[in-house]
């Protein structure tokens, strides 16, 4: 009887280690079109699988990435983008981005165009090539079933919001690299890990208006040297030039009255509750609520799932595992607030998605956590506008969802250690 039972196990090891083997040779082949897709999409300047999905299709690659090409060497060249600037052939009215965007685009000044724009997207790559290895890295520390890197990889790049992120050339990416660092800095308790955590998260802030929000999560987490690093770090970058962070200001007014409630309808590549917050008032026959600002509806649609979350995440004895999940889940619930919100600054969702999902939850988390494929999978459906809108919204509960049930193992693992302690002591 031991032998069948010892054969039997053998063979469901074996089983599984050749579906295993199956799915890392999905996710290289995956790989490798995905490869191919970008380098002819390169050569002829434009995403050549865009008709076969809800991609937006410009022109011409980049369209985003050129905004702070031409801004940042007109700014060179002794102008002010922030009164008007020429993209190409093209005149901008405005430059509607903090200043510190033009400094880290300064780098365009030594390269031509279609080498700047090459060399963006292979940076674009490694970033996102690194927060799924670090989803990867997260998921072996949580327990979680084993998925193969290539597999996790291929789901993220060839997802809609990536995919979006890449073809406009957006720089959120920079934002997730500052994220990465912060949660790295996380890690240790040191005064210089608060301080590079709170710089590190301040300049994300400025990068991107959105991460504010990650000082919530150093309040949470009780990190209070970090979040007055981040204070610090915000106000002093902001002095550093106030002219051109009050012109910056005053644009960024004028571009967030192009909100869906502006157009009279949703849109189906924008994620915002505070720009869309009327037609979903609407949509609920609630349309006397849509008369608060777009801000409040945020405050209730959302800020309570944050506050929620963050809570019970505070309450974990040893949150370290649980860090860059929850700053990516932080971070995506923040993009919602912006009265426009594109989606490509919506992968943070998917990134924590694959951070934290398992395979041995319950079924009704399961069909929540499906809801994301209806967006996250970039192959143009018949669906809805508001559909995708609120299917979004229900995305983001279904990932704090499972970041819970996360966060209480790790509470669970915690109190089984301590009580295994207490048994040895007593013993």
């Amino acid at each position: 009887m031991l032998k069948n039972t010892t054969e039997t196990i053998r063979e469901a090891v074996s089983a599984f280690w050749k579906t295993h083997a199956i799915w890392r040779i999905v996710g290289v082949v995956l790989l490798v079109f995905w490869a191919a897709v970008w380098a002819v999409s390169a050569r002829k300047n434009h995403l050549v699988i865009g008709p076969y999905t809800y991609v937006p299709s410009p022109p011409s690659l980049g369209c985003d990435f050129d905004i702070n090409y031409y801004a940042a060497r007109f700014r060179s060249a002794g102008g002010d983008p922030y009164q008007g600037f020429f993209k190409g052939p093209d005149c901008f009215w405005f430059y509607d981005h903090p200043p510190l965007v033009l400094a880290l685009f300064a780098w365009c000044n030594l390269l031509p165009h279609s080498m700047a724009l090459i060399l963006w997207l292979f940076v674009q790559t490694a970033v996102f090539s690194l927060a799924v290895f670090l989803c990867w890295r997260s998921r072996k520390e949580l327990g979680l079933c084993p998925i193969p890197l290539p597999l996790l990889l291929a789901a993220a790049l060839f997802s809609y919001p990536v995919l979006c992120e890449m073809q406009q050339g957006n720089w959120n990416m920079l934002v997730l690299l500052f994220l990465i660092l912060t949660v790295w800095s996380l890690h240790g308790r040191s005064l210089w890990h608060d301080v590079s955590a709170g710089a590190f998260a301040g300049i994300a802030a400025w990068i991107k208006i959105y991460p504010a929000l990650l000082l919530l999560g150093l309040l949470a987490l009780r990190r209070w040297r970090a979040a007055c690093c981040f204070g610090i770090a915000v106000l002093s970058i902001g002095l550093a030039d106030v002219p051109q962070a009050l012109e910056f200001t005053a644009n960024i007014k004028e571009t967030a009255k192009q909100t869906p409630d502006f157009f009279g309808s949703f849109s189906p590549w924008s994620h915002t509750v505070s720009g869309s917050w009327a037609l979903f008032c609407r949509s609920i026959h609630f349309q006397w609520l849509g008369r608060l600002p777009g801000t409040i509806g945020w405050g209730l649609l959302v800020f309570p799932l944050v506050l929620g979350v963050s809570f019970w995440v505070a309450t974990v004895a040893d949150p370290s595992r649980l860090l860059y999940p929850y700053f990516l889940w932080l971070t995506a619930s923040a993009t919602y607030l912006p009265p426009v919100a594109n989606d490509y600054s919506l992968f943070f969702l998917p990134l924590a998605a694959l951070t934290v999902w398992d395979r041995r939850d319950k079924a009704l988390v399961h069909v929540l956590m499906a809801v994301l494929l209806l967006w996250w999978q970039p192959i143009w459906m018949l669906i809805s506008a508001k559909f995708l809108w609120y299917c979004k919204l229900i995305s983001l509960g279904s990932v704090g969802l499972v970041l819970l049930l996360r966060a209480g193992e790790q509470n669970g693992e915690a109190e089984a250690e301590d009580e295994h302690s207490r048994r040895w002591v007593v013993a």
